[in-house]
């Protein structure tokens, strides 16, 4: 059987990590599978197996349709039993592609709340839902699920809930290694994402200063990374925030064990990966109450609204009351055993297997 899946923009965002474990998963139980991006934003995965780029920069609107035209082709060519999508505009175009190309499987992710679509795509979206170009669309959490309440029912019955999951072994070979050049002593304080609106990097410095002698890991690249870096400069920040930009998987793994607490401030999420892996790491985590979050930790880290001042007293007790930081950390890392690989591999195989037999 062969998978193809499809993702807009090559980076290391949570969509594409996701999708790229599915491929490494679906090829190690003996299905033929490829890994397409639309376009190249970083290079993230461009060097593995099985991934292609379609065109190596972010398509104008005309540009978009010869990306169309040249996408269907591949699909024709490739001629997948399986097409999985990740991502609103992959969804629309390569669910839509698929249709016509006659995939009998097609699966569309939707990785986000669907509100904070672009408007356009919202609306092809929902409508290609709507129509029963999906065969199936996977909602990542309950959350993104809840995000469609006022959709009709056509687009509604299509729905499945698969959460993500990540690697849980730990690479010993980074382990212990000094990837960071910040003073031992200092508590550090970590955040894994992209650098967008979304994360809501704000708190995170403003909270810093709230917290004399504490540092800030920031990973992740992104569009706002100029005035990210400028921002924390004005605040008299520069010295205390380091930006390491996108960095492998392993590293950030490593990483997650030489900090001491984790802060994740965004607006918005679907089912976020950095905040899974942070507690597969036993790091005690202090995040913004929004539903996925909420939904996520439960009681294995400590939830508030998006503060600064607020955060920074949370994060202070943390860092000063070891033993509690000690216990949060432990319950987050046993709730996020659930979340495996495997387990997400399994329901997306049993999902196109059934759907790809024959009649």
């Amino acid at each position: 059987m062969k998978v193809v899946q499809v993702v807009t923009q090559m980076e290391a965002g949570g969509a594409q990590r996701i999708a790229y474990l599915l491929h490494e998963a679906f090829r190690n139980r003996g299905y033929e599978t490829e890994l397409w991006f639309l376009y190249l934003k970083r290079p993230a995965y461009a060097s593995k197996g099985g991934v292609r780029v379609l065109v190596d920069h972010r398509p104008s609107l005309l540009g978009y349709c010869w990306l169309a035209v040249k996408l269907f082709a591949w699909i024709r060519l490739s001629n997948p039993d399986v097409i999985i999508t990740h991502t609103h505009y992959a969804n629309v175009l390569g669910q839509l592609l698929g249709a016509v190309a006659g995939v009998r499987c097609r699966v569309a992710v939707q990785h986000n709340i669907l509100a904070t679509y672009p408007a356009l795509a919202r609306y092809a979206d929902r409508l290609l839902g709507t129509g029963g170009i999906y065969t199936t669309q996977i909602a990542v959490s309950n959350s993104v699920v809840e995000s469609m309440a006022a959709y009709p029912e056509r687009y509604k019955r299509t729905v499945r809930t698969i959460y993500n999951g990540i690697v849980l072994e730990q690479n010993e070979r980074f382990r212990g290694q000094p990837l960071l050049n910040l003073p031992i002593t200092s508590p550090k304080i970590l955040h894994v994402g992209r650098l967008s609106p979304q994360k809501n990097h704000q708190v995170l410095f403003q909270s810093l200063q709230r917290l004399p002698g504490a540092c800030l890991v920031v990973v992740g690249d992104g569009e706002l990374r100029g005035a990210l870096e400028q921002q924390a400069q004005a605040l008299g920040l520069a010295g205390r925030v380091t930006f390491l930009g996108e960095i492998a998987p392993e590293e950030v793994r490593a990483i997650m064990h030489v900090c001491d607490l984790f802060m994740f401030p965004s607006v918005y999420e679907g089912m976020p990966i950095a905040l899974i892996e942070a507690m597969a790491a036993g790091m005690p985590i202090v995040a913004s109450d929004i539903p996925a979050s909420r939904e996520l930790l439960q009681d294995c880290g400590i939830l508030l609204p998006a503060d600064p001042q607020q955060f920074a007293r949370a994060a202070a007790r943390l860092l000063e009351k070891k033993n509690e930081a000690s216990a949060l950390g432990e319950r987050a890392a046993r709730r996020a055993r659930q979340f495996t690989v495997d387990a997400m591999a399994d329901a997306y195989e049993s999902l196109f297997s059934s759907r790809t037999r024959p009649n």
